[in-house]
């Protein structure tokens, strides 16, 4: 550790400027080979600035190890800070070789302790600061006078350009007392010193071996001028990062490493790219050199052509395989009409494989590999769970219709107009005595039929009122504790998923049974709890476009006609009402929920008994003419407000 005797300023980028005691440490201090170069030592300042410093304005301390260690990782400390308030966490080039070279060094200095616990350190006297090194004949000047008169100023030695350390203009001084001496022949150099009390001194020395002679002057006599600087390659020693040029990155390099990530640990894809931008952020940040290395890799991973991916991806290769040996045991099973149960361990290990494939693996590769020969694998799938008849693997092979329901709305489309809704409608009606087969087969239903588009007309006939009626029976009554604990939510999204596809001023099959019905205790109170948090359990894709909400649209259609608007208990209509002026007076003029709401409110009012109870006419009267006068430019729903004030204006 060492500590400056005086200060010294310096507008070189390369050098320190600093004050009287403050503190260094010495970088390479022993590797200063020439005399030259002892004069000039790189020092770090303890901030995490980097530069030379002048020997004889210097002084060793004595300190332990520690306290030498805990001075450096302060520095080290100080440019993490400074990355991170002023540079959003991102390290500039001169921050990283600072880093460099501060581990470098805390490196040396722990291994120089093992072996040298102290070193011995010449005092020397003070005497003007030396030429700093670079120049054509080893030294720097600080200021040149030619025999023109004009002044030349010194070149600074630089680390390096690639370090974005570029060259500036830097101040000459001089004294207007002493300028008329300088039109002799020959150059003229100029040392300027500090003394103790705060003055300069400024000594001048010729080429010839002449005694220096010395003139005090104040500050304020100084002369200022500038001029472009020459770069000179850096100090004997110092370390140069563009040495070691970036290697050549393969472009596809990326989704590889995440590949080799997956095939090892058995994480998803999304996880394992987290992993690797964890891994390569952490190289990066620890050996900062590499950093544009590790930054070009994860690159990769986004620039890649699907194309090339398909074509180096494990797991698209995979997918062809297992859906391959797929359609083959379909083939199989087709030739034998029985069941081989010597091949059910592989076949199942085949679905479980694809199962983690269609879960984990890329979604990109996954839909390129399902989407090929026009959906064939799932063609292939569904005729296989149709002939299979081994229940292990009839409920593998849902899972794997629900992975397909997830990655692409197309598979659910292929899916809906497949035999499978009508192979799972049967599974329900006719093995609803096995909880688990009727929870997956509900749940894989309820996905088909999530995206509210157009059905095939046949299944109305299968899945007609008989059908809808059973379901409600399981709700109601459910045969035992397990069916109400595993089943009972599942059913209630089927029913809400299958009326997403009915009109509302058309034939509906579900309404149609709810009015036959009647009451429906425990399915009313089910869908009133979602309806209360705003949960629609049918929702559970992000595919585009979006469905309508299905328990919204289920009580629209529950009240768009007279013969099952009365169906709820009064208590319950009541509490729909108080949802649906908390929900409409929360949500902004525009939402489409707010507009679902207020149909839903008109339907309310025209077919139900409310002029019987009237429940909270007040506010909502209030609200209504609230939207009325709202600046907004959502026409339809001050259209369906101005409507319900015209027609039931006793009622608010």
């Amino acid at each position: 550790m060492y500590r400056a005797l005086y200060g010294y300023k310096s507008s070189l980028s390369d050098y320190l400027s600093f004050d009287a005691s403050d503190r260094f440490t010495l970088l390479d201090a022993e590797n200063q080979k020439s005399d030259q170069q002892k004069e000039w030592l790189l020092a770090q300042n303890g901030i995490g600035q980097l530069g030379y410093v002048p020997y004889n304005y210097i002084e060793k301390l004595k300190c332990t190890p520690t306290e030498v260690v805990k001075f450096i990782d302060g520095s080290i400390e100080a440019i993490h800070l400074q990355a991170g308030s002023e540079g959003g966490g991102v390290f500039s080039q001169i921050d990283r070789y600072n880093l460099q070279k501060l581990l470098q060094h805390r490196a040396t200095y722990l291994e120089s302790v093992k072996h040298d616990k102290s070193i011995a350190e010449k005092r020397v006297n003070k005497r003007p600061a030396p030429e700093p090194p670079g120049n054509e004949d080893g030294r720097q000047v600080v200021s040149r006078r030619t025999s023109s008169g004009k002044k030349a100023p010194p070149p600074p030695p630089t680390r390096d350009s690639s370090l974005g350390l570029n060259d500036s203009s830097v101040g000459t001084v001089s004294s207007p007392s002493t300028a008329s001496s300088c039109g002799s022949p020959g150059d003229t150099i100029t040392y300027v010193n500090q003394t103790a009390n705060g003055e300069v001194t400024i000594q001048k020395d010729t080429p010839t071996p002449t005694t220096p002679t010395g003139t005090k002057f104040r500050p304020n006599s100084f002369e200022i001028e500038t001029s472009p600087v020459l770069t000179l390659p850096p100090p004997t020693g110092s370390p140069n990062i563009s040495d070691h040029p970036s290697p050549l990155i393969p472009p596809g390099i990326g989704p590889e490493l995440i590949e080799e990530i997956r095939i090892n640990t058995g994480l998803s894809f999304d996880k394992s790219k987290i992993a690797l931008e964890t891994v390569l952020g952490y190289i990066g940040f620890k050996i900062p050199e590499l950093s544009s290395s590790m930054d070009e890799i994860f690159k990769t991973t986004h620039n890649l052509k699907q194309s090339s991916e398909i074509g180096t991806s494990r797991d698209a290769k995979r997918l062809e395989v297992i859906f391959s040996e797929l359609a083959a045991c379909k083939d199989d099973s087709q030739q034998r009409s029985w069941a081989l149960h010597e091949d059910e361990a592989i076949i199942k290990e085949y679905i479980e494989e694809l199962n983690s494939i269609l879960e984990n693996a890329k979604k990109s590769i996954c839909r390129k590999v399902v989407a090929e020969e026009n959906y064939e694998c799932i063609h292939n799938l569904v005729q296989y769970y149709q002939m299979e008849t081994r229940l292990s693997i009839r409920l593998l092979l849902l899972k794997s219709f629900g992975a397909l329901c997830g990655l692409d709305k197309m598979a659910i489309t292929m899916l809906l107009c497949s035999v499978l809704p009508l192979e799972l409608a049967h599974d329900i009606t006719n093995k609803s005595d096995e909880v688990q087969r009727l929870s997956y087969a509900s749940l894989v239903l309820s996905m088909i039929f999530s995206t509210g588009e157009p059905i095939p007309t046949n299944l109305h006939e299968h899945l007609n009122e008989d059908f809808i009626s059973f379901i409600l029976s399981l709700i109601e009554n459910p045969p035992t504790d397990e069916h109400e604990d595993q089943a009972t939510d599942l059913l209630v999204s089927l029913i809400l998923a299958y009326n997403l596809h009915m009109e509302t001023a058309g034939k509906n099959l579900v309404m149609d049974v709810f009015a036959e019905k009647g009451t429906v205790k425990i399915f009313t109170e089910k869908v009133m709890l979602l309806f209360n948090r705003g949960d629609d359990p049918v929702n559970i894709f992000e595919h585009q476009p979006e469905a309508p909400n299905s328990v919204i649209k289920f009580f629209q259609d529950l009240y768009s006609a007279k013969k099952t608007a009365n169906l709820l208990y009064i208590n319950d209509a009541m509490v729909l009402i108080d949802i649906l002026i908390r929900q409409i007076s929360d949500l902004p003029a525009g939402d489409a929920t707010r507009s679902s709401f207020l149909i839903l409110t008109n339907y309310l009012i025209r077919n139900s008994d409310y002029e019987d109870h009237r429940h909270r006419s007040v506010e909502l009267g209030a609200l209504f003419r609230s939207i009325v006068t709202e600046e907004s430019d959502c026409v339809s729903d001050k259209k369906i407000v101005a409507e319900i004030l015209k027609t039931y204006e006793h009622l608010f």
